[in-house]
């Protein structure tokens, strides 16, 4: 028996489905499937002899009395509300641009976060646009046009390196904070310490006791 055009159209119309369907269950056997097959791709990208747990490290080797450095080092307080927030710019590496790119504690309007940056580029690392302008200048710089009440400083990081001593790291670090004080000198400056490594992490040449030391 004959078929007329529309069953012609029918049957083309099951066999592109059937198609589709078939390329749809290929692609999910070759990216690994409907379950959780995914997860278990993911944990396995990072290989069991990449995370290190540094050993013999002592908390108490590099801790600062804070006694001695009482006019200096910020004791806890309560928290000072959203003004002092407002009035604050934070400057820092990718520590400070999680603050405002993922988690909403500040925003772009008073916050400069440059992924990767050290604190031995402070002084000279030209990474902030301006009001649009096509032009970068540096922290210090940005700091003298926003003219902040205060500015909350988060490097170091990206300065962690065995073959890089504390002194050199603080040698350098007081070069941009004095290139600040320079282009703003009536700014208030508060240095954050290095926030602490996971007791696990993949980088090698990162210690919780060279954070310590740094800070």
């Amino acid at each position: 028996m004959r078929l007329d055009l529309r069953a012609k159209m029918y049957i083309v119309l099951v066999i592109c489905s059937l198609m589709l369907l078939a390329s749809v269950g290929v692609a999910f056997f070759l990216v690994g499937g409907f379950g959780g097959s995914e997860d278990a791709a993911s944990d396995s990208a990072v290989e069991p002899e990449s995370i290190i747990t540094e050993s013999g490290y002592n908390k108490e080797e590099n801790t600062i009395d804070t006694t001695a450095y009482s006019a200096t080092i910020l004791p806890e307080s309560s928290d000072a509300g959203q003004t002092y927030v407002d009035e604050t710019l934070f400057l820092g590496d990718s520590n400070t641009a999680r603050m405002y790119r993922m988690f909403d504690f500040c925003t772009y309007d008073n916050a400069i976060g440059s992924v990767g940056m050290s604190a031995k580029s402070l002084a000279t690392y030209a990474c902030v646009e301006l009001n649009n302008s096509g032009s970068y200048v540096t922290m210090a710089k940005a700091v003298a046009g926003m003219q902040p009440k205060r500015v909350i400083i988060t490097f170091g990081t990206n300065d962690l390196s065995p073959s890089y001593k504390a002194a050199d790291f603080v040698k350098n670090y007081q070069t941009g904070i004095e290139s600040i004080v320079e282009a703003y000198p009536s700014v208030d400056i508060i240095i954050n310490a290095i926030p602490p490594l996971g007791q696990q992490h993949s980088n090698q040449s990162l210690t919780q006791t060279q954070v310590d030391e740094y800070n």
